[in-house]
């Protein structure tokens, strides 16, 4: 994935990044008690490469309710979802506008329905 995004001719605008409750983690200090769900961590890790390959406005990190935030990226935005990731699709379309593409008005309402 790095050397497709960092490829002089890769024309990738913006990026989705999907943060689902696939793993269950914790520190060592805490202990398993205290383990709660997250994302996998390659997801994270990948997510960190898309963040600076493109600027901020143009990825969307989409986040399930209740999933392990990271502590040092408390400033990033997420769209939260609570039960299907569909949720997220007006969000998805104001943060696309904000990035500069064009959205046909009755595409996107088909789309929310």
């Amino acid at each position: 994935m790095e050397k497709e995004i960092c490829k002089p001719t890769c024309f990738i605008k913006f990026i989705i990044v999907l943060l689902t409750p696939d793993d269950i983690g914790c520190s060592k200090i805490d202990g398993q008690e205290q383990a709660k769900p997250r994302a996998r961590q390659n997801v994270i890790l990948e997510m960190g490469i898309l963040r600076s390959a493109l600027s901020r406005k143009n990825v969307a990190i989409l986040r399930k309710q209740n999933i392990e935030i990271l502590s040092n990226v408390e400033g990033i935005l997420y769209i939260p979802f609570k039960n299907h990731v569909g949720e997220t699709i007006p969000k998805i379309i104001d943060r696309l506008i904000d990035s500069g593409f064009t959205i046909d008005a009755k595409k996107a309402a088909y789309a929310l329905n």
